[in-house]
């Protein structure tokens, strides 16, 4: 599959027998309410776009300096979509959050966008924050937590043994009730773990 937000490609791995696709399996995905084969997703070098670095900043951690925030720790990861790294403390997040309550609270969505406004800046996708704030739909912000027990939004509960990390993300201007897959936040999280980066987790 040719991906045209990133200019590369990506291998899908679909079960088949004599007969044609599988769909019938017993893979299960958290939020997703049916069971079924798993379809396997490879992105090849997603870190690896021409001239562009994994880090735009150069640094695997950087600094961002907010008036009303603080410093706030951030590493600025630049595989797939483009993602922003968070210490979650530091606006009293956690693995445990709920879609609901996190989406009801509009100051919490206003210090994510002001975040991610000047990492947009820090990336160097843009010179001004307004101009940052009219493109919701990249940087990600991200935050990986250990793992915990949760309630999904489906009402299911979610162990921690069953997960290795917790990992949240905001999409378009609010909380996503999954983590992004596709070309989104989940390639970039996997290259900073693969990486080992030392990041504000």
């Amino acid at each position: 599959m040719w991906q045209i937000n990133l200019s590369q490609s990506i291998v899908i791995h679909v079960p088949c027998d004599e007969r044609g696709v599988v769909a019938a399996d017993d893979y299960e995905v958290a939020e997703v309410s049916d069971i079924g084969a798993p379809i396997r997703v490879e992105f090849l070098e997603p870190g690896a776009a021409p001239a562009v670095s994994v880090f735009p900043t150069g640094r695997a951690m950087d600094k961002l300096e907010f008036d009303s925030l603080g410093e706030i720790d951030a590493s600025l990861v630049n595989a797939g979509n483009r993602t922003v790294f968070i210490d979650p403390a530091g606006l009293g997040l956690s693995g445990t959050g709920s879609v609901k309550t996190i989406n009801a609270d509009s100051g919490l969505l206003e210090k994510v966008k002001l975040i991610r406004c000047h990492a947009v800046v820090a990336m160097g996708l843009t010179d001004h924050l307004r101009a940052a704030g009219a493109q919701p739909g990249t940087p990600n912000l991200a935050w990986v937590d250990p793992a915990c027990d949760y309630r999904a939004t489906d009402g299911g509960e979610i162990v921690r043994n069953r997960m290795d990390i917790s990992a949240r993300i905001f999409s378009m201007g609010g909380f996503h009730h999954a983590f992004t897959g596709t070309e989104t936040g989940a390639v970039a999280l996997a290259v900073a773990v693969a990486a080992k980066i030392r990041g504000p987790w």
